[in-house]
């Protein structure tokens, strides 16, 4: 009796198989790596007792209908006045724009932190702000998924800072990017080694 065609294709593919090399077989293997690290899970590794504590007014989730950041890599502005506000503002959400016009600038600052990307499975989110002499180290994160995670963070992320923690005169802000990568090869999911901190955007106030 003669093997069904579904075996004979079955045999024939353990046959072809049989001759790869080992790490073919495993890049031919889809699987599922542990899930995309969250914007939580990544503060928590970086909590120095040095760090410069903030608060955060906004992390969206969506953009809400405001328009997309314009630029093709992450963006820093720091708003020291509600003036500041106003270049900013058609990439805010309605309720991030008042939230922002709540906050009191004679004792705090706002630090605005912009993705040109507005996917709801990335995260983009600020982790920890450290100092190094005059300059203001803002550490990001964008954890590009495509898989939404359980948490989803993205797009912008507005945080205040107290004006005490920053004294000195002449000081300089400093954007710092993590990139955390996912693929999908072969129906799988691989996650890709994070990549090595970046510097990305740059800010000095003026003088008073």
């Amino acid at each position: 009796m003669r093997a069904p065609p579904v075996l004979l294709i079955l045999l024939l593919c353990l046959v072809v198989l049989a001759g790869c090399e080992p790490g073919m077989l495993d890049a031919l293997t889809p699987y599922n790596p542990p899930h995309p690290p969250l914007c939580d899970e990544l503060t928590q590794e970086e909590v120095q007792a040095q760090n410069i504590p903030f608060e955060t007014v906004s992390l969206t989730t969506s953009t809400g209908y405001a328009e997309i950041w314009p630029d093709d890599k992450p963006a820093l502005r720091i708003i020291t006045t509600s003036e500041d506000i106003v270049p900013i503002e058609p990439y805010l959400t309605q309720a991030d724009r008042e939230a922002m016009r709540d906050v009191d600038y004679t004792s705090s600052l706002v630090a605005a932190t912009f993705d040109s990307e507005a996917y709801g499975g990335w995260q983009f989110c600020i982790t920890s702000i450290t100092r190094q002499g005059n300059q203001v180290v803002f550490h990001i994160h964008l954890i590009e998924s495509p898989v939404a995670p359980t948490v989803v963070s993205g797009y912008y992320h507005l945080i205040r800072l107290a004006r005490s923690s920053l004294s000195e005169e002449g000081m300089t802000f400093a954007l710092a990017l993590t990139r955390h990568e996912y693929i999908t090869p072969t129906g799988g999911r691989r996650v890709l080694p994070r990549s090595d901190e970046e510097v990305v955007d740059t800010v000095s106030l003026p003088t008073p």
